[in-house]
């Protein structure tokens, strides 16, 4: 009510208009005081103002961008779990474990003399894990020359961005038992 009366004041300056000398309000401030009234939501009461909205279409990946990615991708998530394999082999032949779990499958397979070849294990998870870097990578390419073609029919991938407004940044105020440190001291 304090905002219509401050927009009413402002436009009675604006056109000349002062009240109790018969003019009447400016349409505009009519409407709006009828949409009060009739309880719409009014500018003061309107819900502030939101981010903006884009609609993308992604039509066409590039194949070359997915192999540089994916082969990144495969052959790093392919070294952690080298590194790691190794490390655990480690621990597992520091500690005994492996000694157990080979007594164990021994005992399984009715063997005597069962043993875990390390170098024959290492060489093994080299050339799979190489070999899964390659087909993942290649999948990828795959799928990536799939959906262009696909996207060609149907029209692509439709995304909706919102662009949302920053909000300003309070300064906390320090706890109660706390003074904030004076910031002029080297002034």
């Amino acid at each position: 009510m304090v905002a219509m009366a401050k927009v009413a004041g402002w436009l009675e300056r604006a056109t000349g208009n002062r009240r109790g000398t018969g003019a009447t309000r400016a349409p505009a401030v009519q409407r709006r005081a009828a949409g009060e009234a009739a309880g719409e939501p009014t500018q003061a009461t309107r819900p502030a103002a939101q981010g903006r909205r884009s609609r993308l279409i992604i039509r066409r990946v590039d194949p070359w961008t997915i192999l540089k990615f994916s082969v990144l991708l495969f052959a790093s998530a392919y070294f952690v779990i080298l590194v790691a394999g190794i490390v655990l082999w480690s621990i597992a032949t520091a500690s005994g474990v492996r000694g157990n779990i080979e007594s164990f499958i021994g005992e399984l397979i009715a063997s005597d003399d069962f043993r875990f070849k390390a170098d024959q294990l290492l060489r093994s998870s080299v050339i799979g894990g190489a070999i899964l870097v390659v087909v993942g990578s290649l999948g990828n390419v795959l799928m990536a020359v799939l959906f262009n073609l696909i996207s060609d029919v149907v029209g692509g991938i439709g995304i909706s961005v919102e662009e949302r407004p920053r909000r300003r940044s309070r300064r906390r105020r320090p706890p109660a038992g706390r003074r904030e440190p004076d910031r002029n001291l080297g002034r």
